[in-house]
């Protein structure tokens, strides 16, 4: 869990400038302590992978793509500079 306690409307930014992001099957990426998903932003600099049944918080800043496997759930947005592919899944803007 990402955890920001008492900052609602502080921005951060998790940045992987080298790698890629793959998330596991099952697996989540929640937010606490009063962290919004509208405003935690993971910067990519490789592809990023939302593993089956995997549920992701925030908003992706990808520079290559975002596949989002089958029955994922994001609660943010997706943004790539070549392709956001997306199998069966729910995907919620923030508020």
């Amino acid at each position: 869990a990402f955890h920001a306690p008492g900052r609602k409307k502080c921005a951060s930014i998790v940045g992987f400038a080298t790698t890629s992001f793959n998330t596991a099957v099952s697996s989540s990426i929640r937010l606490a302590g009063g962290a919004q998903a509208k405003n935690v932003f993971f910067a990519v600099a490789g592809a990023t992978t939302l593993g089956v049944s995997s549920h992701f918080e925030g908003i992706i800043l990808d520079k290559t793509m975002i596949a989002v496997n089958t029955n994922a759930t994001v609660n943010g947005r997706l943004f790539a500079q070549t392709a956001v592919t997306l199998q069966m899944n729910t995907i919620t803007e923030p508020k």
